[in-house]
């Protein structure tokens, strides 16, 4: 009964000279600070919007040209291509600490311009996706029509009825000096040249019936960070309306089973070093239907695990 008090105090005696000497061996040492990886997903996508503009003689198409033309304005947007990416970054929710001695920085750290970040050695590459729509349109603006269309003052049945014959006056031009039934003679590349330009001045007068496409085309570029949910959808864009997604589906990460180390050297401490094990995910491109367009595999720090590193060092 009378011993206990007299072990108490030895055993305080202990603690406080051990939490001492952890203090003078720290006191010697560099307390530096850390972050945790995390995955960053660049997205490059361009966007193509066909603009029909129609015809002001649209309607008296068919009754002057026999032609079916398009009566309305119409606008119509598709996603032509698609480029995924990643980088790593530091994430700045936290922070850690670990002491070093004599600027021997641990090998789990590694130096970047946002600091020291732990463990992103263990993703030697990184997934990247291309996409492009088959096929493209030649369709595209003819600015002349617009100066064509200057010479009619309105779109009415009479100047409709006046471009409709200077449409068929250039067709059987072109038709005579074809045929050599005119009373011009023309050499080999004059001929040519007259035969273009009779084409240019119909296809001019055509377009204020049929109407023409512009096309645009619009790229843009952002970034997001997918968060620690192992199924992620993420809305990047409209196309006419309807939503485009990015999906990220992670696996399982394995954690290993933690197991003890004797140090028989009193004078080495160990520390841990907190680091991601990235989860490998498939991320898909899809429609809001679901459809998917593309997928690729890219590895997401922080979809995966937290594990500690031992770190051995002695003050």
């Amino acid at each position: 009964m009378y011993a206990y008090p007299h072990m108490k105090r030895i055993i305080l005696t202990a603690a406080a000279l051990f939490a001492a000497s952890l203090a003078f061996a720290q006191s010697n040492a560099d307390a530096i600070s850390y972050a945790l990886p995390q995955t960053v997903i660049k997205v490059k996508y361009t966007v193509r919007q066909t603009i029909f503009h129609a015809g002001p003689f649209a309607a008296y198409a068919e009754e002057y040209l026999g032609i079916d033309a398009r009566m309305y304005d119409s606008t119509v947007e598709s996603l032509e291509s698609i480029r995924l990416s990643s980088r790593i970054e530091a994430c700045q929710d936290k922070r850690y600490n670990v002491f070093v001695a004599d600027n021997n920085l641990p090998a789990q750290l590694v130096s970047t311009p946002q600091g020291l970040v732990s463990s992103i050695k263990a993703v030697s590459g990184s997934g990247s996706l291309d996409w492009e729509a088959g096929g493209t349109s030649s369709a595209q603006r003819l600015e002349a029509a617009a100066a064509a269309q200057g010479v009619f003052a309105s779109a009415d049945i009479t100047n409709a009825e006046a471009l409709a014959a200077r449409i068929k006056d250039l067709r059987e031009q072109r038709y005579k000096i074809l045929t050599g039934d005119t009373d011009a003679t023309y050499s080999g590349e004059a001929m040519k040249a007259t035969i273009d330009e009779l084409l240019r001045m119909e296809r001019e007068c055509l377009l204020l019936f049929t109407g023409y496409e512009q096309v645009v085309t619009r790229s843009f570029e952002l970034e997001f960070v997918p968060d620690a949910a192992q199924s992620q959808k993420f809305e990047f864009v409209r196309i006419g309306g309807s939503p485009m997604f990015i999906e990220l589906q992670a696996d399982a990460v394995v954690k290993p089973e933690h197991q003890e180390r004797t140090i028989k050297d009193k004078d080495i401490q160990v520390q841990y070093i907190v680091g991601r094990v990235p989860a490998n995910c498939t991320v898909s491109v899809c429609e809001n239907s679901g459809f998917e367009l593309a997928s690729t595999r890219i590895p997401v720090y922080q979809a995966g695990a937290e594990v500690k590193y031992p770190y051995y060092s002695k003050f």
